[in-house]
């Protein structure tokens, strides 16, 4: 039986590029329906340009959807990542979710990066609705590569954990991600239904849609899953983590989806090497009947 919801893969830089590259073909392969790449300037991270590795990502899988989770705009102008959001979709028309965070980098990363919005969270705000309108052409500035005339910008979205957060996606008419392992305490439900109930429809997002992102470690024995949570428990304890054989992190998966209402699951492999998982995906496909069901997001064209 095919799994009820999308399921995509979110690449958390556990790898170094080519593992990257390894993944996201593999995920394409196994019929995962999105591959998502995070933003990180930690020493040894290969994620720094999420835009970039999105575009060799979607070169090289020719059918799954692709993009950065959530690009770091407070170090970023609005003009600017306009620019790659658009460029983007122009190279890989309709197979790009594009992904706005808030979080922000470490220091002195944050410095070196021009971070001058670093702890000023209305000025990002301020930043985040001036992209939109780019994006929207409701401004004068024109997102590149420019068309004849308006064009649909690929699927925004806005991630966070917090309520704030949620009901600012809500009132900017984007999608909704979110993720249980950012924070200390489970994913609250109400968190999905305040962005449902405040949702102010776009011509480009009709309707609200959201994604959870999960931590996962799918182990191939019992013995595999008691040497993954010491692993995981010693380098990620405070994290919200699902841990088993691909059966027991199916029916958790499968639980936390209809607990949280999540309209997509985006799994998080925290294995080391890309061999170890795409192991682990693999079992989880087959344990989840993935078949890359279509994605909840739907994008109409702009009027």
């Amino acid at each position: 039986m095919p799994c009820p919801f999308p399921v995509g893969v979110l690449d958390l830089g556990a790898q170094d590029v080519r593992g990257t590259l390894a993944l996201a073909a593999a995920a394409a392969t196994l019929g995962f329906g999105r591959f998502w790449i995070t933003e990180h300037h930690d020493e040894g991270a290969p994620h720094a340009n999420p835009t970039l590795l999105a575009a060799l990502v979607a070169q090289a899988t020719p059918t799954i959807r692709v993009g950065p989770s959530g690009v770091l705009l407070r170090y970023r102008t609005a003009l600017a990542v306009a620019h790659d959001a658009t460029l983007l979709e122009a190279l890989f028309p309709g197979r790009i979710d594009f992904g706005v965070a808030s979080a922000r980098a470490p220091s002195p990363q944050a410095a070196a990066l021009g971070g001058a919005l670093a702890d000023d969270d209305d000025a990002l705000a301020a930043r985040t609705l001036d992209l939109l309108a780019i994006l929207r052409w409701e401004t004068a500035l024109v997102p590149l590569p420019a068309t004849d005339g308006p064009a649909a910008p690929p699927p925004l979205w806005l991630s966070g954990n917090s309520a704030a957060r949620a009901r600012f996606a809500a009132a900017a008419g984007t999608g909704f991600a979110s993720s249980s392992f950012h924070t200390s305490v489970p994913v609250c439900p109400d968190v999905f239904a305040r962005y449902r109930d405040e949702f102010a429809p776009r011509p480009e997002l009709p309707a609200p849609v959201t994604a959870l992102a999960v931590s996962v470690l799918c182990a191939e024995s019992v013995a595999e899953v008691r040497r993954y949570d010491d692993e995981y428990q010693r380098l990620f304890g405070y994290e919200q983590s699902i841990v088993g054989t691909a059966a027991q992190c199916a029916e958790q998966l499968l639980a936390l989806q209809h607990a949280t209402g999540a309209d997509e699951l985006v799994l998080a492999p925290r294995q080391h090497t890309a061999a170890e998982a795409t192991r682990g995906l693999r079992a989880l496909a087959a344990a989840l009947a993935v078949a890359a069901p279509p994605s909840p997001l739907r994008v109409s064209p702009a009027a």
